[in-house]
């Protein structure tokens, strides 16, 4: 079995480096990786109005989950007991679903729009994220290692229908920027910010490695739409607040040659935001809160090389 074994154990692709083999390694090795990964994206969200009542009460939620293609590429650069790693993701095309909206019952259906989309009417879905990492092996199998990263969940409501000038009961925002020539709707959630962890390798006789990972992130979380018509102007939203994240993996890693190695990945990360609207000047939104919670589960499988 090569002594330098590949495996993927944080939110970026990282390596575990066997010991003893790492002082004895001569200058810098490259590795690239490229996988496939299965995720499954679980979208949960709630509005209150913070002058009124506590954030989870009564009010505006939206929730759905969603299959997300998706490819990721890595490049690791090693040297000794240190690696530093790059990592870009990006599903591979807009999925659809039908996501479950709850207005306040005290709204009107004409006057407070859907904000994604009505019962049986899709929003597309689609996440991209990128991170760097900076880590080190401190003793035997186990891995430290600090990054930053910038994850973006862009959802993309199919208009539903508008009568001029009176809206149908069933409108949302999308149809409104239709309506009116406004362009395309959608609502943007980020997050970005630093994160710690480590990892802790394990080699199973000749086969391969097995590695087990946790990450912690305290990051910028801001969600936002674009809405504007001619109609009633620039009234977008545009909340910001912390946003903590973790991340736990296991990954498989077996040697396929001397140069190469394949990898399988499970992998939950959360994300979850408190967020005050930001406008200024005030807008309808100036007394709302929002709490976004993403939650990820991935399979990955992919191949990695060294140079």
């Amino acid at each position: 079995m090569n002594k330098l074994v590949w495996g993927v154990v944080s939110v970026v692709s990282c390596i575990f480096i066997s010991e003893g083999y790492c002082d004895d390694a001569a200058g810098v090795i490259i590795i690239p990786s490229l996988g496939y990964e299965h995720k499954q994206l679980n979208f949960d969200q709630s509005y209150t109005d913070s002058l009124s009542k506590p954030i989870n009460e009564d009010g505006r939620k939206s929730r759905f989950g969603v299959y997300l293609p998706t490819i990721n590429f890595s490049l690791t650069a090693a040297y000794k007991r240190f690696y530093v790693a790059v990592k870009l993701e990006r599903s591979l095309a807009e999925n659809s679903v039908d996501v479950d909206e709850i207005r306040p019952a005290s709204r009107s259906a004409v006057s407070d729009p859907y904000y994604l989309n009505v019962p049986n009417h899709q929003t597309d879905v689609k996440r991209s994220d990128r991170s760097i990492t900076a880590g080190a092996n401190v003793w035997r199998g186990l891995n430290l290692f600090a990054g930053l990263m910038q994850g973006e969940t862009m959802l993309i409501p199919k208009a539903t229908c508008y009568t001029d000038p009176v809206p149908c009961t069933g409108r949302n925002l999308a149809s409104d920027m239709e309506e009116y020539g406004a362009g395309e709707y959608h609502q943007k959630y980020t997050e970005k910010g630093p994160y710690l962890g480590g990892s802790y390798g394990w080699q199973i006789a000749d086969e391969g490695t097995i590695s087990a990972s946790f990450a912690y992130a305290r990051m910028n979380g801001a969600f936002m739409d674009n809405y504007i018509t001619y109609k009633y102007g620039d009234q977008h939203f545009d909340f910001t607040g912390k946003s903590i994240g973790s991340s736990i993996g296991l990954t498989w890693t077996a040697p396929l040659g001397e140069s190469s190695a394949y990898y399988i990945d499970l992998r939950q990360q959360r994300y979850s935001m408190h967020g005050d609207d930001s406008n200024t000047p005030s807008t309808y939104f100036d007394t709302v809160q929002v709490k976004t919670v993403e939650t990820m589960r991935s399979l990955t499988m992919g191949l990695q090389f060294d140079f």
